[in-house]
């Protein structure tokens, strides 16, 4: 299933909160979103038996969740 500019605009969201609302990080956080659900599109998750995403809801915002954890992570590795 492609990847739709809603997917995008949520997970987006969900990055900017779960980092604390910062100004100016609009375009990272759209960037970061796409490239976290194609990864995720050709098979490039930690998660292999996580269910696909048909509809939102709960369960969605948690792998959005667990999604932004992770990236989080790497680019502190990065930096680290």
């Amino acid at each position: 299933m492609p990847d739709t500019t809603e997917q995008i605009r949520e997970l987006a969201y969900y990055l900017w909160d779960a980092r604390g609302r910062p100004h100016g990080a609009d375009i990272e956080h759209w960037v970061e979103a796409q490239r976290i659900l194609a990864n995720d599109a050709h098979g490039h998750s930690d998660s292999p038996d996580e269910p696909s995403a048909t509809k939102p809801g709960k369960a969605q915002k948690h792998r959005n969740k667990a999604k932004i954890e992770k990236a989080d992570r790497q680019k502190n590795k990065k930096r680290g």
